[in-house]
């Protein structure tokens, strides 16, 4: 079992895809990994400027998930979507500092996949 939430954005693209085909590679029959992605992130400032952190992914929903699915090409996967906000810390209730999709998908080995495909 393989869970990684919230923490992927942070990493460079290439480096998300390096670590999710290794784990792919190296995993063992009958495995599942669970990921929790931002993406389309908009992160403010105090003055409402826009943040951006070095060498994070900056992934968009959709390449997100086109990556997971060539990553992934021989598992079972299901991907949801949620909206995500996170208020501003200083107490100002009505202002949101950081906003973005949450890519929530499961993948499920090709072994546990065809298993279930047979009843």
């Amino acid at each position: 079992f393989v869970i990684g939430k919230d923490v992927l954005h942070f990493l460079s693209k290439q480096k998300v895809k390096s670590l999710m085909t290794s784990l792919v590679e190296m995993s063992p029959s009958y495995s599942i990994h669970y990921y929790e992605i931002f993406a389309d992130i908009v992160r403010l400032a105090d003055d409402n400027s826009l943040m951006k952190i070095e060498d994070e992914a900056d992934f968009t929903t959709q390449n997100l998930i086109d990556m997971v699915k060539e990553v992934y090409s021989k598992w079972s996967v299901d991907i949801r979507i949620e909206d995500y906000k996170e208020n501003d810390q200083a107490g100002n209730k009505d202002r949101f500092y950081f906003i973005a999709n949450k890519v929530i998908f499961t993948a499920k080995s090709p072994q546990i996949f065809d298993r279930s495909q047979k009843f």
